[in-house]
């Protein structure tokens, strides 16, 4: 009876101990998935934010050479009047 009340024992306590062990890995799973996902939100939003300043600047590209474009038809046309 004795050395079953010390395997008795020793199974407890080993239950114990893998049921923190188990709960503080789940801690730390818990903490480590919040930490990934916190470093792929910031990834996106500035993986979004230069494709924003890509477009900005092409979009003001797109313009400037509209702007000239127009503006160098309007001279050209003023230039034909005049003559």
């Amino acid at each position: 009876m004795s050395s079953e009340r010390k395997l008795r024992s020793a199974l407890e306590t080993v239950c114990v101990e893998h049921f923190i062990f188990s709960r503080e890995a789940a801690t730390l799973n818990t903490q480590e998935v919040r930490a990934i996902a916190r470093i792929q939100s910031q990834w996106r939003s500035y993986s979004i934010r230069q494709q924003f300043k890509r477009l900005k600047i092409a979009s003001l590209r797109i313009q400037t050479c509209f702007r000239g474009f127009c503006g160098r038809k309007r001279a050209h046309s003023f230039s034909l009047e005049r003559s």
